[in-house]
C-alpha cells in the first residue's frame, strides 16, 4: 500500500469525466498523474496531464505505465480483473480486482451479491431462446430480459415481458444472438437510489447520504439528495453497504444502487468499486466529494469525514441540456458545477456536471418541478 507523500505519482487507467474528476482531485493533494487511455481524443487530454495511449488488453504497455507509478486505480469497466492483478506485483493495487465483475458479467455479480447475503431480485439463467418460457414460469410476469454479459447491452437492449406475447418480439432473439440471457423480476414505478461508502486498507469507512436517481433509457437525468426516503429505508440501504464494503475487502469508493419497490423493499442493483456520476452531487454539496474520498483511502490518507450541507439536485451536462443549464449557470446563483469537452466515453457524451442547491424541502421541490417543467416543454432532453 502506497504511503501518502506529495509528489509521488498515482495512475488512472481510463478516460473521461470520472477520470477528470479524479484527476482534479488527486492534483489538489499535490499528487502527480499519469494516465492510459484507449481513445486518441479522450476528454482527459483537455487537462494537460501527461497521457500514455494504449490498448486495455496490452498487457506490456500497461506494465511500462504501471512502472512509473507509485499506486493504480481506474476508471474503465473494460479491464480484465487478471491484468489488475498482474499489475499489482509492479506496483501498489489496493482494490479488490474481482470487483471489476460487478460491471461485466450477471452471473459473477449475483455471485459477489449472494456470497454478501444481501437482498437482490430473482433471476433465472437463459441459455437458449426456447429455454425462455420456462424460465418466465419461474420468475413470474413482469420480468426483464437482459444479456448477461454488460458489454452486450450496448448492442442488444433489455426487454421488459410482460405477457406470452412478448416472448415473440424481434429484441428477444437479438439479446440471444450475444449469447447467454439473465431474466429477471421486473419492479413496476420501482425508485432507483444510491448510497456510497469509502473504506481505507484498515477497514475503517465513511458513508455518503442517500441519494435518488431518475433515469430514462438508462441514462441519468439528474438525481436529488437527500432520496425521499423513510429513516427505515434509509437505515437498511447504510446496513447493506456495510455489509458489502466488508464482504468485497476493497480500498476505495463502493458505490450501490438499489430498486426500492412501491412496498418499501430494498434489492440490490448494482455496485461498483470505483467513482461514478450517480455520486457527482458531492462536490458540490458535501465536505469531501466522492473523488477526493477515494484518491485518500489509495494512498492511505485518513478518511475524511462526510456532511451534507445543502439539499440538491445535480444533473450531467449532456448536448440535450447543455443550452437550458448554461443559461441557468449563468443567472442563478444556486447553480454550481463544471464543464469540460465532450466525454465520447458516455452514452449519450457528458459535458460535466451542475448541481442546484436548496436550503429548505420545499425549496427542493420547486426546482424539481422547474425541472419536470422544462423536460415537458421540451427545453432540455
Amino acid at each position: 500500500m502506497m504511503s501518502f507523500e506529495v509528489g509521488k505519482t498515482i495512475g488512472i487507467i481510463g478516460g473521461g469525466h470520472e477520470a477528470i474528476g479524479l484527476t482534479l482531485a488527486a492534483k489538489q493533494l499535490g499528487l502527480k498523474v499519469l494516465l492510459y487511455v484507449e481513445e486518441q481524443d479522450d476528454t482527459v487530454r483537455s487537462l494537460g496531464i501527461p497521457v500514455i495511449e494504449g490498448a486495455y488488453d496490452d498487457l506490456s504497455h500497461l506494465r511500462e505505465f504501471a512502472g512509473k507509478c507509485q499506486v493504480v486505480t481506474y476508471t474503465s469497466k473494460r479491464l480484465d480483473p487478471d491484468l489488475l492483478i498482474k499489475l499489482s506485483h509492479e506496483t501498489s493495487f489496493p482494490q479488490n480486482p474481482d470487483l471489476l465483475y460487478l460491471e461485466q458479467d450477471s452471473f459473477l455479480e449475483k455471485a459477489l451479491y449472494e456470497a454478501a447475503d444481501v437482498p437482490i431480485l430473482p433471476y433465472e439463467s437463459v441459455v437458449r431462446q426456447e429455454e425462455l418460457p420456462t424460465a418466465i414460469d419461474h420468475i413470474g410476469f413482469p420480468c426483464i430480459l437482459k444479456a448477461a454479459r454488460f458489454i452486450d447491452r450496448e448492442k442488444a437492449a433489455s426487454i421488459v415481458l410482460r405477457e406470452n406475447e412478448d416472448v415473440d418480439d424481434p429484441g428477444v432473439a437479438r439479446i440471444f444472438d450475444h449469447g447467454t440471457a439473465i431474466l429477471e423480476t421486473w419492479v413496476p414505478d420501482a425508485k432507483i437510489i444510491s448510497i456510497m461508502t469509502c473504506q481505507n486498507n484498515n477497514g475503517a469507512s465513511v458513508l455518503y447520504p442517500v441519494a435518488q436517481h431518475q433515469y430514462v433509457d438508462r441514462e441519468l437525468k439528474y438525481t436529488i439528495t437527500p432520496g425521499r426516503l423513510s429513516t427505515d429505508q434509509i437505515i437498511s440501504a447504510q446496513r447493506i453497504a456495510d455489509q458489502l464494503s466488508t464482504r468485497f475487502q476493497t480500498v476505495g469508493i463502493i458505490v450501490i444502487q438499489f430498486l426500492v419497490s412501491n412496498y418499501g423493499n430494498l434489492t440490490v442493483l448494482h455496485a461498483s468499486n470505483r467513482p461514478t456520476m450517480v455520486g457527482d452531487y458531492s462536490q458540490d454539496v458535501t465536505t469531501n466529494s466522492h473523488y477526493t474520498c477515494h484518491i485518500r483511502a489509495l494512498v492511505d490518507l485518513p478518511l475524511p469525514r462526510i456532511e451534507l450541507f445543502s439539499l440538491a439536485i445535480n444533473m450531467p451536462v449532456t448536448e440535450g441540456n447543455i443550452t437550458y443549464v448554461t443559461e441557468k449557470f449563468a443567472t442563478e446563483d444556486t447553480w454550481r458545477g463544471s464543464f469540460h469537452d465532450k466525454d465520447q466515453t458516455q452514452v449519450p457524451s457528458v459535458m460535466g456536471s451542475v448541481t442546484i442547491s436548496a436550503a429548505t424541502k420545499k425549496e427542493l421541490q420547486h426546482l424539481f418541478e422547474q425541472l419536470q417543467a422544462a423536460y415537458e416543454a421540451e427545453k432540455i432532453s
